[in-house]
């Protein structure tokens, strides 16, 4: 799922006019892999997207942007968990117009994994967007997640790259968090 694309082009180069129809709108895109093989570029606001693992995430996040002003809608993209082969291409897209890629999602084996992936994919064009330890403190507190597997501490413990610090606390925490908990602060980040 995308919303507010800054831009995209077809093949020939010319804008795509659903993109600009979108953003207006303040409407999300379910875009398929065989649509975005048909573009040849497409550009973010301010030269970052924000994407969130969760549709019940994005779909919040969507809603609170849509009041904002159009020239102050930033571009956000929902995975739905791993990212499929549309996914990918769309965010190989952005990166190749020189776009920050700001990724949060669950403090679980999953949403780390994902985030491991990008990083490692797109390297100093990744940042972690309210992913780090003290994101899931925040997340985890008063929370009851579910409790990590041996399966889940050791995929954890594996973890290399920049995530390394979130999936140990992860760890040390013992239990799950999810990315609904901070929506407030995610709305903050997108609005200021």
């Amino acid at each position: 799922l995308v919303a507010h694309l800054a831009e995209a082009c077809r093949a020939d180069g010319t804008p795509h006019p659903m993109v600009a129809a979108m953003t207006a709108c303040s409407g999300a895109w379910a875009v398929t892999l065989g649509e975005l093989r048909r573009w040849s570029a497409a550009r973010a606001h301010g030269g970052q997207a924000f994407v969130v693992e969760n549709p019940p995430v994005f779909e919040w996040l969507l809603q609170r942007l849509a009041q904002a002003p159009p020239e102050h809608r930033a571009t956000l993209i929902c995975t739905g968990g791993f990212l499929s082969a549309a996914g990918l291409r769309l965010l190989d897209l952005l990166v190749a117009d020189g776009t920050e890629i700001w990724y949060g999602g669950d403090f679980d084996r999953n949403g780390i994994v994902i985030a491991a992936g990008l990083a490692a994919r797109y390297g100093d064009r990744f940042r972690l967007w309210r992913f780090g330890p003290e994101d899931y403190q925040a997340a985890a507190e008063g929370a009851m997640g579910p409790p990590l597997s041996d399966a889940d501490r050791e995929a954890l413990l594996a973890v290399e790259g920049p995530l390394v610090a979130t999936a140990r606390a992860v760890v040390r925490g013992g239990v799950a968090a999810y990315q609904e908990r901070l929506v407030e602060v995610l709305v903050q980040d997108l609005l200021g």
